[in-house]
C-alpha cells in the first residue's frame, strides 16, 4: 500500500462545520471545489451551563474512503480507516480518576477518533479543533469551532440557587440563596415547579455529610436537577441515601417524568459530590433499602451529565432505562438525548456500574468503574449477592469509552465447575442494534474472564455495526479462554495490549485454559444466526502486542496460541490479522524484544465466595423425591460440619445446586448432619447422572482461592526497544496512523503497538 509520512496537518479548502442548527465555514487553497468536506455535529445539554459535557461526531464528503454499502450493511469505512484527532480548547485539563492507564493517556484536552466526548468545568468560549488524515490518498483537513459554555451563577441567580449545610452554616452561600439544613426538603422544594423556580440549583457545603436522603421519582413537576459543591478546596460533600419504605422507586433520583408533558425534565447533573449507599461487595451483608443511585429516561431527559463524583455502595450506579424493563427504549422516542459519565469514581456496586440502553449520544470519560479488589465473587441475582460487571451497554447510536479504568472480579451464574463466572470487563451492543458505534481509546480492562464483550445476547442476532478498540489495555484472567470475543462483523482493533496474564493453576478447568486473546464467534443453524452483512463486513487486528505468560501445557493448542480464533460452521469473510506482536515468554515466542518493565499490578489476586463447589459429578441419575449425599471430605478444601450454615432468611447462605443448568431455590432442598450433606429434588424433572454439581456455602469468612489470581508481573509496558527487529518491520499489510502514545508513525512503520520515541 502507499505509505505517506504526516509531518503536520493544514487546513484544506470546503471544511464545514455544524454544532447543532448552527453553521460555519472555512477554508484555503487546498484541493479545489471538489475537495474534503468534513461536518462537526456537537451534541449538547439544553442549558448549557458549566460544567457542561458535549458529544462530538464528524460526517465527511468527498474523501477517497467510501462509505456503507448494502452488502455490509451499516459497516462505514470511513468510521474505521480515516484518522481524526481532537483539541477541545481546554489546555491543562486531565483525567484523575483512572489508577492504570499511561501517564500520556490522561491529557483530557485531545481525543482520538471519529466520536469525541468532553466536559468544559468554567464558562467559556472555547475553540475545539480538528484534525483528519486519510491514510490511503494522504488528504489532511483541520477545522475549527467555537463553542460557548454559560455561567451557572447566571442561570440561577439569587433564590434559583438553593443553599444546603446540615449544621446551618450559611457562610459560604451564594447572595440571594434559598437556605437549607435539610437536604430532602430542599429537594422537595425545586420539584414544585411554581411560576417563580422554573429551573433551579442545589449547592452543598463541601466537608459536611447529608446523612438520610430518600430522594424521589422526578415527576413531571421537575424541571431540571442540578447539584453542585460549594467553593472551596474542602472535600467533596456526601450524601448518604437511604431508601424511603413502602415507596416503589427503583433509583434514588428516578427519572418519572412524562415525555409528553409540557413540562418535560431538560437536563440531569451532578457534580463534585460523593454518594455513599448501603451496599457492601466484600460481605453482601443483607441490607435494608438497597436501590439504584440513577436512573434516567433517554425519551424523556434531554442530558445527564455525572461529572468529578465519588458513588458506591449502590445497586447500579448510574442507568439511561429503567433496568425493570425487559425490552428496550424505541428508537422513535431517542433522539438526541445527551449521557456523560466523566471523571467520575464509581465501585461498590451490587448489579452494575453503569448500564446503558438507548441513550443516542453517550461519552463516558477518565472514569475508574472497578469493584473492591476484596469483593466477593457473586451469587444468584436478585437476592442478594454481587452480579454484574463495569458496564453494560444495550445499544444505541453513538458511544465515547476513553480514557477509563473498568475492573470487574463477580458474577451472578455458576459455570460447569461451580465456580461463580466473573462478568467481562466491558459489555457492547447486546441486544444488537446495527447502527451502534463504539469508539473506544486509552482504556485499561481488566476480568479474570473475557475483558471485552463485543457480542450479541443469543436471544438476537449478530449483526454488522462499527467499533473501534484503539490505544488500550485489555487483561484477562484465570477464567479467560479468549481476551475479548467479536460476535459483530465491523470491528477495528489496533495499538492495543492483549495480555493473558499468568495464572498459578488451571487445572480445576479442564480444556477452559489460555486458548487465544481475539475468538470470532458465529451461529448459523438457528433463527437468530449471524446476518450475512456481518459475515461479510470486515473485521481488522493490525498493529497490536499480545502477551500470554502461560506455559505450553495451559494452553489448549499445544503451543501454537492462536492470535485470533475463529468459531461457528460459517465463519467471518474478511478477517485482517497483520503487523501484531505475539510475546510468549514462558514457551520461549520472544521474535521482537519488548520493554518487560511491570506498568501496573494486576487487581484480580483470588478468588473469594462463600460458596464451596463440590469438584465431582453426580454418577447417579436422583429422580424426584429421592435424595443424593456428598460428605464433607468431597469439598475442596477439607471442610467438617463447623464450615458450613444453613439459614432460610439469609442469601449469603442460601444454597446453589448447579444440575445441567442452574437451578431455582424451590426445585431443592438440602440438610446437614456430622458427616454429610443431603440434598432432595423436589422438582418434578429427574437429574441426570454426571451433569450435576452442589455448591454449599461457607460459614462466616470467605472461601479465598489465590491460585486463580493473575500473575503480579502480568502486565508489562511493552514498548519496543531500539534494537528490537520490529522497528521500523512493518512494510506491507494494515499500519495504523498513530501508535499507542498517540504518535504519528513513520514512513517505515513498526510491529506492534509502539513506535520509538
Amino acid at each position: 500500500m502507499a505509505r505517506f509520512g504526516f509531518f503536520g496537518l493544514s487546513t484544506h479548502d470546503s471544511v464545514y462545520l455544524t454544532a447543532g442548527a448552527r453553521e460555519a465555514q472555512t477554508g484555503s487553497k487546498g484541493w479545489g471545489a471538489n475537495g474534503p468536506n468534513a461536518t462537526i455535529q456537537v451534541h449538547r445539554s439544553d442549558l448549557q451551563v458549566a460544567p457542561e459535557g458535549m458529544n462530538f461526531e464528524v460526517v465527511l464528503e468527498n474523501f477517497d474512503t467510501p462509505g456503507p454499502s448494502s452488502a455490509t450493511g451499516t459497516y462505514d469505512p470511513q468510521f474505521h480507516d480515516i484518522h481524526y484527532v481532537w483539541n477541545f480548547g481546554d489546555p491543562g485539563k486531565t483525567y484523575d480518576k483512572p489508577e492504570h492507564i499511561l501517564p500520556e493517556h490522561r491529557d483530557a484536552n485531545i481525543a482520538y477518533g471519529p466520536l469525541a466526548t468532553h466536559v468544559y468545568d468554567a464558562p467559556g468560549t472555547y475553540t475545539v479543533t480538528m484534525d483528519i488524515i486519510e491514510p490511503i490518498s494522504g488528504k489532511t483537513a483541520q477545522a475549527t469551532l467555537d463553542v460557548t459554555v454559560g455561567d451557572p451563577d447566571s442561570q440561577f441567580p439569587g433564590f434559583r440557587t438553593l443553599y444546603v449545610d446540615p449544621d446551618g452554616d450559611f457562610s459560604g452561600a451564594p447572595a440571594g440563596a434559598q437556605l437549607f439544613d435539610d437536604l430532602q426538603a430542599a429537594f422537595k422544594r425545586t420539584g414544585q415547579n411554581t411560576s417563580d423556580l422554573d429551573y433551579f440549583r442545589i449547592m452543598l457545603n463541601r466537608g459536611k455529610v447529608y446523612p438520610n436522603f430518600i430522594g424521589a421519582q422526578m415527576r413531571s413537576h421537575w424541571k431540571n436537577v442540578y447539584w453542585c459543591a460549594g467553593s472551596g478546596d474542602a472535600a467533596r460533600p456526601v450524601v448518604q441515601a437511604i431508601e424511603e419504605t413502602g415507596t416503589g422507586r427503583l433509583a434514588v433520583f428516578e427519572d418519572r417524568t412524562s415525555k409528553d408533558a409540557p413540562g418535560k425534565m431538560t437536563d440531569i447533573n451532578f457534580s463534585g459530590i460523593e454518594f455513599e449507599g448501603v451496599w457492601d461487595t466484600r460481605t453482601e451483608e443483607p441490607v435494608d433499602g438497597l436501590i439504584n443511585l440513577i436512573i434516567n429516561r433517554p425519551d424523556r431527559c434531554t442530558s445527564l451529565l455525572v461529572h468529578d463524583c465519588v458513588c458506591s455502595g449502590f445497586g447500579t450506579m448510574v442507568a439511561d432505562q429503567s433496568i425493570a424493563y425487559t425490552t428496550p427504549v424505541p428508537d422513535d422516542v431517542v433522539t438526541d438525548h445527551v449521557n456523560i459519565i466523566s471523571d467520575t469514581t464509581i465501585t461498590n456496586w451490587n448489579n452494575f456500574g453503569i448500564y446503558a440502553d438507548r441513550a443516542s449520544s453517550h461519552g463516558v470519560v477518565g472514569c475508574l468503574i472497578a469493584q473492591d479488589v476484596n469483593a466477593l465473587s457473586g451469587g444468584v441475582k436478585g437476592i442478594g449477592h454481587n452480579a454484574h460487571g463495569p458496564i453494560r451497554i444495550q445499544a444505541g447510536k453513538g458511544q465515547v469509552i476513553d480514557a477509563c479504568d473498568f475492573f470487574s472480579r463477580s458474577g451472578w451464574f455458576p459455570n460447569t465447575v461451580g465456580m461463580h463466572t466473573p462478568q467481562p470487563g466491558f459489555r457492547w451492543n447486546q441486544v444488537s442494534d446495527p447502527e451502534a458505534k463504539l469508539n473506544m481509546q486509552r482504556t485499561f480492562v481488566e476480568s479474570p474472564n473475557q475483558a471485552l464483550a463485543l457480542t450479541a445476547l443469543r436471544s438476537h442476532a449478530p449483526v454488522a455495526c462499527n467499533g473501534i478498540v484503539d490505544k488500550c489495555h485489555v487483561i484477562g484472567g484465570y477464567f479467560s479462554p479468549e481476551i475479548a470475543n467479536i460476535r459483530f462483523g465491523g470491528m477495528t482493533l489496533r495499538n492495543s495490549i492483549f495480555i493473558q496474564p499468568k495464572i498459578a493453576d488451571r487445572t480445576i478447568f479442564g480444556t477452559i485454559k489460555a486458548g487465544t486473546w481475539l475468538r470470532l464467534e458465529t451461529y448459523t443453524g438457528t433463527s437468530l444466526d449471524t446476518t450475512p452483512e456481518a459475515l461479510a463486513a470486515p473485521i481488522k487486528a493490525y498493529n497490536n502486542t499480545f502477551i500470554d505468560f502461560s506455559d505450553t501445557d495451559e494452553t489448549s493448542t499445544s503451543g501454537m496460541l492462536p492470535t485470533v480464533k475463529q468459531t461457528g460452521a460459517t465463519p467471518f469473510a474478511d478477517v485482517t490479522e497483520e503487523n501484531n506482536i505475539r510475546y510468549r515468554p514462558n514457551v520461549g515466542e520472544t521474535p521482537h524484544d519488548i520493554d518487560t518493565s511491570i506498568l501496573f499490578v494486576p487487581r484480580y489476586t483470588d478468588y473469594r465466595d462463600r460458596f464451596n463447589p463440590v469438584p465431582d459429578k453426580l454418577t447417579e441419575d436422583v429422580a424426584p423425591g429421592q435424595s443424593m449425599s456428598v460428605p464433607y471430605s468431597h469439598f475442596t478444601g477439607g471442610f467438617t460440619r463447623a464450615d458450613f450454615t444453613e439459614s432460610s432468611t439469609d442469601p449469603r447462605y442460601q444454597p446453589e445446586l448447579y444440575v445441567g443448568a442452574h437451578r431455582a431455590p424451590e426445585d431443592f432442598s438440602f440438610s446437614f448432619s456430622d458427616t454429610e450433606i443431603t440434598i432432595t429434588n423436589t422438582s418434578a424433572v429427574k437429574w441426570a447422572g454426571g451433569s450435576t454439581r452442589v455448591i454449599v456455602p461457607v460459614m462466616n469468612e470467605p472461601y479465598i482461592r489465590p491460585e486463580f489470581g493473575s500473575g503480579q508481573g502480568s502486565i508489562l509496558r511493552a514498548s519496543l526497544t531500539p534494537s528490537s527487529t520490529a522497528v521500523g518491520a512493518a512494510l506491507s499489510g494494515l499500519t495504523a496512523v498513530d501508535d499507542m502514545l498517540g504518535r504519528v508513525r513513520p514512513a517505515y512503520p513498526s510491529i506492534g503497538a509502539y513506535e520509538l520515541p
